[in-house]
Formats: C-alpha cells, sequence, structure tokens
C-alpha cells in the first residue's frame, strides 16, 4: 500500500485530522504527509491543523498556556528553565535526540535555536546570542535582569566510537567556570548539557564523570532524560554557575 493511500483509508475514519496526528499514527514524515495531502486532488482534508480537535496538541498548548502564565511571575532563570523542561518534553525533540544518538554527532546548534524560539515568544524577553562570548545571554524588562547561558551536547563512546567522556566533561567543568568569572554582570549564570547514549548499566560509570561537573558547580538543577531505546538514555542537566537569587525551589527535575 503506497503512502497515499494509507493517508487516504485513515482519513476515511479519522476526518479532519491534521498532518501531525496523520504522520504520527502512520509513522511518516509531517512534511511528507503535507506534501502527499497537497499534490493529491484525491485527499479531502478540513485544516493542516487540528485547532484544538487533537486531544495530544490540545494538550501542548493548553500546557504551553500554562507555563507562560506561571513564568510571568518568575525569575527569569526560572522561566528559561521552564523553557528548557518544555523543549525536552516534546515528541519532536525525542525524535530528534534519538537521531543525534544514533548518527553520535552533537547538536548543540539545533538546541540553541529551540531555546531562542521559545524564549522569542515571550513578552519583555531580549536575546542576545554571542554577547561577549557567550551562547546565549537573556534580559528581560531591563539589562539588570539578565541571565548568561553555556550550552554543551555531545555524544558518548559508550558501545561505539568516539571520544573520551572525560574530553567533553572538562569542556561542561570549563563553561561553568567562565560563567564564575562573569558573576558580576548578570543575576544568574546556567550551565545546560546534554549528553548521549548513556546505558542504564553504566550508571556508576557516568555518575563518577557527573561528580566532578558536581564537584564545580553543586549538583544539577534540572536533570531530564529522554528514552533512546534499548535501555539508553540521553540526559539533559541545568548547572547553576551562579545566582543571585534563589532558583532551586520548585524547579528540580526528577530523572526516572
Amino acid at each position: 500500500m503506497t503512502q497515499l493511500q494509507q493517508i487516504q483509508k485513515y482519513l476515511t475514519n479519522n476526518s479532519g485530522r491534521c498532518d501531525d496526528c496523520i504522520g504520527r499514527e502512520l509513522k511518516i514524515d509531517r512534511h511528507t504527509v503535507n506534501k502527499i495531502c497537497n499534490d493529491s486532488d484525491a485527499i479531502q482534508r478540513k485544516e493542516e491543523m487540528c485547532k484544538g480537535q487533537c486531544s495530544n496538541r490540545a494538550k501542548l498548548l493548553n500546557s504551553l498556556i500554562a507555563t507562560k502564565i506561571a513564568s510571568d511571575s518568575m525569575p527569569l532563570s526560572k522561566t528559561i528553565i521552564a523553557t528548557l523542561k518544555g523543549i525536552f518534553s516534546n515528541e519532536n525533540t525525542h525524535s530528534r535526540v534519538k537521531l543525534f544518538a544514533e548518527l553520535r554527532i552533537s547538536h548543540e546548534g539545533w538546541l540553541k535555536i529551540e531555546l531562542l524560539h521559545a524564549l522569542s515568544a515571550r513578552d519583555k524577553i531580549t536575546l542576545l546570542p554571542e554577547k561577549d562570548n557567550i551562547d546565549v545571554v537573556v534580559c528581560r524588562d531591563n539589562p539588570n535582569e539578565c541571565c548568561l547561558i553555556e550550552l554543551k551536547t555531545f555524544p558518548t563512546n559508550y558501545g561505539g566510537a568516539g571520544k573520551p567522556i572525560t574530553n567533553f566533561i572538562n569542556s561542561v567543568i570549563r563553561d561553568v567556570k567562565k560563567l564564575k568569572a562573569k558573576h558580576k554582570t548578570a543575576e544568574a549564570g546556567l550551565v545546560v548539557w546534554v549528553a548521549y547514549p548513556i546505558p542504564e548499566g553504566k550508571c556508576e560509570q557516568w555518575d563518577c564523570h557527573l561528580a566532578k561537573v558536581n564537584k564545580e558547580a553543586g549538583p544539577p538543577i534540572c536533570h531530564q532524560k529522554v528514552d533512546l531505546g534499548g535501555c539508553c538514555y540521553a540526559h539533559m542537566y541545568v548547572h547553576q554557575a551562579f545566582s543571585e537569587v534563589d532558583i532551586n525551589d520548585g524547579v528540580r527535575i526528577a530523572g526516572n
């Protein structure tokens, strides 16, 4: 059965569904679904977007609205952490991180774009990427409320070839020290890093690497895991290099 026929059959019983829904159910890329539907006169779907009819999309929209409302009264650093949590809870992020892990490539550029895009939708936010050799500088209302962010992503050599993990861990520690040296220029400095794949059976070994970062920056204030399949995970951490305000309370995300 061709992809066109699969889509036609699906829409027979699921009229009005969006390209995201069709692609998710049939395991076809959303952009491929969009092209097939637009090119074919035989397919009559109501909208490219569900506009609330899709329960998954509705849940996501409600989550984003709730996060935005809550973030309006948060310190800037908490808003950034909430934004990162939203990014790494998204199904599209999971599929991309799985691909990065399979190819064993870094994705700092992608993560920077996702973070900038998500923060740009918020009111009174000014984004200054690469300012003063910092990956992302985020300011709100006025320059006095600023947060410095360094990003790091890396594939491990667990189960495959690659650079020693120690090299990457040392680069994370350098980022922490780099932000500490700039503590007088902002209210907070955050180091966001993602490592993958990490097999569950390597937890003890991985904990030794993590302990090195914790020694320099303290334990992570945010930790989230992405299931890569095969008992392997990607781990996203946020470490606080410095802060003029308490950003620990209610923000820590326990890995599970």
